[in-house]
């Protein structure tokens, strides 16, 4: 049985807040021009977050322009599932109990969080789907927030495509994880969904990662599962292992809050 049945967010215990970082756009352009339609990556978003909930961390939302999310339509599909139409519905749900309360439809803009406000986080999770390859990679707001978070080594969580926003930290320095070990979703995956598509991507997000500099680990077997850790980055390649992201993810901000100076 899921554990998202299991996770009424007013009932839990909150012991501390955890920052997610969601993309404002509902599509990428291609490289023939034309938009894709995508959003955040369904169970990319509610497993972590179900799995830092019971932790007793709650997620606060906010993206580059302070709207509403979109998911990608192909996140909510069946197939993703398994064809579990049960589980499907669950994690549906679980959003729109997201949007309730926990205001995932009136995120806060990026600029609107001031370094007084991170002190408060005890991690940072930023989900996949191709969205984030639009707005989140050159995001200036996102390059001074993840640097809050690599200066003070708080647990910084992305899977997919997420881990693109990585690169925003090069719009405020040097790219801060060059030298990291990371996962993301492999460009032997991306190139299948090319052909989907129909057309090229601008760029990949392995490619770019370790163009920066990043030592980019993913599993050859597309669909594959692969979580890395190397310092306070936990990462991951792609939906198939957000479970066992989320769990790590979770540890990992239980550790850091058990020694971190209370604000």
């Amino acid at each position: 049985m899921s554990s998202v049945q299991s996770v009424p967010i007013s009932a839990q215990p909150i012991k501390g807040k955890v920052l997610v970082v969601l993309s404002s756009e509902d599509h990428i352009t291609l490289a023939n021009n034309k938009d894709q339609p995508t959003g955040f990556f369904l169970p990319e978003l509610v497993k972590p977050v179900i799995k830092l909930l019971d932790a007793g961390y709650a997620p606060v939302f906010a993206n580059p322009k302070g709207n509403a999310p979109s998911a990608d339509p192909l996140s909510e599909s069946l197939p993703v599932f398994l064809f579990n139409f049960l589980e499907r519905n669950r994690e549906q749900a679980f959003v729109e109990k997201l949007k309730n309360e926990a205001r995932l439809s009136q995120p806060f803009k990026l600029a609107d969080i001031t370094d007084a406000d991170l002190e408060t986080f005890k991690g940072i999770l930023i989900p996949g789907g191709h969205a984030p390859m639009q707005d989140l990679h050159d995001d200036k707001d996102l390059g001074r927030i993840l640097k809050h978070f690599h200066d003070r080594s708080k647990p910084t969580g992305t899977l997919c495509h997420g881990p693109i926003a990585l690169l925003s930290t090069r719009t405020v320095g040097p790219f801060l994880y060059a030298g990291y070990k990371v996962s993301c979703y492999s460009d032997r995956e991306e190139s299948m969904n090319e052909v989907m598509f129909r057309s090229a991507l601008k760029f990949k997000v392995q490619s770019e990662l370790e163009k920066a500099g990043a030592i980019v680990e993913v599993n050859p077997i597309p669909m594959g599962t692969k979580v890395v850790i190397d310092k306070e980055v936990v990462s991951a390649q792609g939906f198939t292992s957000a479970q066992e992201f989320g769990e790590k993810l979770a540890e990992a901000v239980v550790k850091y809050d058990a020694t971190a100076p209370r604000i």
